[in-house]
């Protein structure tokens, strides 16, 4: 064997065996990771069957818990205890309108939602529109906005006439829009803001009024004030959620024409 060819193959070796070590430790690692695992599972598991927090979200039996155990037990226990529902279950006429009133709630919270979503756009729309004329708008030296009105008079944004300003003293760009345009856009944009706000108005000052007392436990809403919570819902709604709350019924299709009746008796 020629000189050095020894501690070289002693090298190989060296570097074969620390790499088998390397292997070994790590599927020791792997071993321990899988038993720590599964003993945090059993931990787990255990806490969620007796209804115990433990800070961690549940993996076995959903957010609810396995029912009837430990602290869901006892939260509704809690529940069963408290005034509305000792009304609900021993007053079933009570339950009924109850129900017939957070039924409509709900149903008058979606059609606001949607409502509400549909006049934002139209809003974002129409400042869109207002934003697009004043870019295109003459202005004055000093920055303002102005436009000629259909008799030829200079108008700044609110509409007042400009009478120290000379139209012709003023550069008007080739797609410069009347006051008339800016007019008609600026009241789109408003009325769309109305709207918007008479919407928010019933989210907020009827709808969530309702959510308030039909959700009090300890003290829930009389027969009576079910009624008055029920009628605001409905007389307070605004056009654009009743649009939304009560779409239109597709037409039915025609009916197809029937033949006559054959009422001749077959010979036997």
């Amino acid at each position: 064997m020629r000189a050095g060819v020894g501690p070289f193959l002693n090298g190989i070796l060296r570097r074969i065996v620390y790499h088998m070590v390397m292997v070994e430790d790590f599927r020791r690692m792997a071993l321990r990771q899988k038993e720590l695992l599964r003993e945090q599972d059993l931990k787990d598991l255990e806490s969620e069957r007796a209804g115990v927090e433990n800070g961690r979200i549940n993996r076995f039996f959903g957010d609810d818990g396995p029912s009837l155990s430990g602290a869901h037990r006892d939260k509704d226990k809690r529940e069963a205890d408290t005034a509305r529902q000792i009304l609900l279950t021993t007053n079933m006429t009570y339950a009924r309108q109850y129900r017939a009133v957070m039924d409509q709630l709900i149903a008058a919270e979606a059609a606001t939602a949607q409502a509400l979503a549909s006049a934002g756009a139209q809003l974002d729309e129409a400042d869109a529109d207002l934003a697009a004329l004043r870019g295109r708008a003459a202005r004055l030296e000093d920055g303002r906005i102005v436009f000629k009105d259909a008799e030829g008079r200079v108008r700044d944004e609110d509409g007042n006439v400009l009478s120290d300003i000379d139209p012709d003293s003023v550069l008007w760009p080739e797609t410069a829009p009347s006051y008339e345009d800016w007019q008609q856009a600026h009241d789109h944009a408003r009325a769309a803001q109305d709207t918007v706000d008479r919407v928010r108005e019933y989210q907020v000052d009827v709808l969530g009024r309702a959510r308030d007392r039909m959700s009090d436990q300890e003290n829930p809403p009389s027969q009576e004030e079910l009624d008055g919570i029920l009628d605001e819902i409905e007389t307070q709604m605004p056009l654009e959620v009743q649009a939304m709350a009560r779409p239109e019924e597709p037409e039915a299709p025609p009916r197809q024409a029937t033949s006559p009746l054959n009422t001749e008796v077959p010979e036997l």
